[in-house]
This record gives C-alpha cells, structure tokens and sequence, in this order.
C-alpha cells in the first residue's frame, strides 16, 4: 500500500512520518525540503506559506518573526528594511510612515523632532523652520511669526521686536521705526506722533 500524505517509505517496510522542515505526498518514497518561505503544515503532508511579518530558509521547520524596522510580506524568504522615513515593529507585514511632525530616527520607532525643528508625514529627518517662522503645534510644518515679532532660521519661539521697533507678519528681524514715527513693543507698523511732538 502507498504511504499516506506526510510519510514516506524509506525501507520498503514501514512508512515514516517525515522529519522536521520535509514533506512528502501522498505514496512518497522520499521528504523533501519545503522551499523558502514555507513550512511543512501539519502532518507533513505539504508545506504552506509563513504568515506576513515571518520568514523560513528552505527546509526550515517553522517560521522566524522579522525584528523592529523589517517586514515580510506572506510567504517571504527574508525580512527586509524598512525604507527612510517608515517604522514597523517586531512581526510586521510592512513599514508604516511617522505623523508629521516625528521622524524615523532607526526604522523601530517614531520620535517627535526637536525644537525649532519640524517633519512632514513619512520624514527620516526633521528640519529647520526658516527665518520668520517656528514649528506649529505638533511640529508638521512652520507658521509665520505674528506681526511684531520675529525668529532666527530654528527658532522654536517667535522673539518679541522691542519699543520703538516693528516687524511685519513672517519677518526674520525688527526694524528701526522711521524718522518721526514711533511704536510700542511687538508692533508690526510704525504710527506718526502727534502734531506738536
């Protein structure tokens, strides 16, 4: 009689359960390896494919998990790198991108930036905000100062323009008020004085 699925006869005599990493079909005389990627099922009688997030060599009896910052689609041979700007972790089927305003340092997690600093969705860096403006809430993207005040290129606050001083909305530095003109602190425009002054 054939040897049933997942056994095989090696002497003529007896049918053998298949050791681990083979399979062997029905009226096998012979196992052989699962190919990469899969794994004998249960009862050796065939292989099926590693689940997403675990891969196998050929001939492997089970399927090893993908560390942090790699994935694996189903049936994979090896666990690939995340690519720049996208994290997964252990176990994963594919690399997810940061939110804005964090950024993918090492593949394995998502790390708010720095201040003055901002990052838009699926950043491997975070950035400078430039002259004028500062991070927004969240660090996504950078806002324009207000009108009366100012910031150097990764300024995470917006300077206060001093008396006598203004700086128009978005402005990287104050400027002195004209002749005969004057204002208080955080202006964004100058005023005329007051005819006899």
């Amino acid at each position: 009689d054939p040897c049933d699925a997942g056994r095989f006869a090696q002497d003529f005599q007896a049918c053998e359960q298949c050791p681990g990493g083979k399979f062997a079909g029905n009226g096998s005389s012979t196992c052989e390896d699962c190919p990469a990627g899969s794994v004998p099922s249960p009862g050796d009688a065939e292989c099926t494919s590693c689940p997403a997030g675990t891969v196998s060599k050929p001939g492997s009896a089970v399927c090893e998990p993908c560390g942090a910052g790699t994935f694996a689609e189903k049936g994979s041979a090896y666990c690939r790198q995340c690519p720049q700007g996208k994290v997964s972790p252990p176990r994963s089927g594919a690399c997810d991108p940061c939110d804005a305003g964090r950024f993918a340092q090492d593949f394995q997690a998502c790390e708010q930036c720095p201040g003055g600093k901002f990052a838009g969705n699926g950043s491997s860096t975070c950035e400078d905000c430039p002259a004028g403006s500062v991070p927004s809430p969240g660090d996504a993207e950078c806002t324009s100062c207000p009108a009366g005040t100012v910031s150097k290129p990764g300024s995470a606050v917006c300077e206060p323009c001093g008396a006598g001083t203004f700086a128009e909305k978005g402005s990287a530095y104050c400027r002195q008020c004209p002749q005969g003109k004057v204002s208080p602190p955080r202006s964004g425009a100058c005023d005329p004085c007051d005819a006899g002054r």
